[in-house]
């Protein structure tokens, strides 16, 4: 897994 990939699903869950 990317680290853009890593830091989107991070953004994402956070926000969530």
């Amino acid at each position: 897994m990317p680290c853009i990939l890593m830091f989107t699903y991070n953004q994402v869950n956070f926000l969530v």
